[in-house]
């Protein structure tokens, strides 16, 4: 008898604390496209998930659920960073007004710690509007 189980190896697009999406010392990375990649996971729908980092998640709906809750703080903070940015809100008034939703915070395995959602609504401003924040004196500072 062969018994066939639908397994995912996610890599460290799942490692139980926030995605590292954002993290400044680590090459751009992008949030919409991270969402995205836990979403098409999800589509696969494992039976196990098998994170980066972190306890194997056996079962369908529990698997599902740490994709889903993954790629839904994604793409909140992208969707409120873009609403703001289209609004004409500054990079300052944009870090001071996204919040990641905190009932997905409070997950266990969406814990900011390794990264924080300040970093990710970095990361879509730089995304989608480059690295320079307006301020002439941040272009090219004096020695």
């Amino acid at each position: 008898m062969v018994t066939r189980h639908r397994i995912l190896a996610s890599g460290d697009f799942v490692i139980w604390v926030f995605p590292n999406a954002g993290n400044p010392r680590k090459v751009q990375r992008y949030a919409p496209d991270w969402a995205a990649a836990l979403r098409r996971m999800q589509a696969s729908k494992p039976e196990v998930l098998i994170p980066g980092h972190g306890p194997v998640i056996f079962g369908a709906e529990r698997a599902a659920q740490v994709l889903d809750d993954s790629a839904a703080v994604l793409e909140s903070l992208t969707r409120q960073t873009l609403e703001l940015m289209n609004g004409g809100s500054s990079l300052d008034e944009i870090l001071h007004s996204v919040r990641a939703p905190a009932q997905l915070l409070a997950k266990p395995y969406l814990l900011p710690k390794y990264d924080d959602p300040e970093f990710v609504v970095r990361g879509i401003w730089h995304l989608y509007a480059g690295w320079f924040d307006g301020n002439p004196a941040h272009l090219k500072p004096a020695p």
